[in-house]
């Protein structure tokens, strides 16, 4: 069996700047793969002829699958933080699933998961004293099933919120250097 990696997504606006990250990790939370997007500047006339869908036209036809476009490493799931990304990777069918912190009473024991609603887990991660709230595209019971499995292997072992600070920095620092 392949080792079990983690893709986590991430996608900001920094002032007038888009720009978006994906990283790959291993089981252990250590990088072996990181793309992104050169900032992007809509100009005038974008935001004119896009107005309203403009975000949502950069965000999913730009940023996400190019980038989805662009990894080697395919991981075994997907995790994002905002709801608006849930979904299915458009190139290697890996299902996205958004995480969140919530200010919920801890679970029991580090790992265990517990149904909130159809396309709603909680999950008690072992660097947290409160679960993170995990919400899946489809109601399918096989498919959020898979996606716990894989989670299980590895969610009482590291902190699985934590990566997304690391993209955010890294996304953050890109806009920097290249404005």
């Amino acid at each position: 069996m392949d080792k079990i990696k983690i893709g986590y997504f991430a996608s900001q606006k920094n002032e007038e700047q888009y720009i978006g990250g994906v990283m790959i990790t291993n089981d252990q939370s250590i990088p072996i793969e990181f793309k992104y997007t050169e900032p992007i500047k809509p100009t005038r006339v974008h935001k004119i002829i896009f107005g309203k869908v403009l975000e949502k036209y950069i965000g999913e036809e730009v940023i996400k699958k190019n980038l989805f476009k662009e990894i080697k490493n395919v991981p075994s799931i997907f995790l994002v933080t905002d709801i608006e990304l849930l979904g299915e990777d458009p190139v290697n069918h890996i299902p996205i699933v958004a995480i969140q912190p919530t200010t919920l009473p801890s679970l029991p024991n580090p790992g265990e998961f517990q149904r909130v609603k159809d396309k709603e887990v909680i999950v008690q991660p072992i660097t947290s004293k409160n679960p993170l709230k995990m919400t899946f595209f489809s109601p399918e019971p096989d498919v959020q099933e898979k996606a716990m499995n894989t989670l299980r292997s590895f969610i009482d072992k590291i902190d699985i919120y934590e990566p997304f600070t690391r993209i955010d920095t890294a996304l953050k620092a890109l806009c920097q250097t290249k404005s």
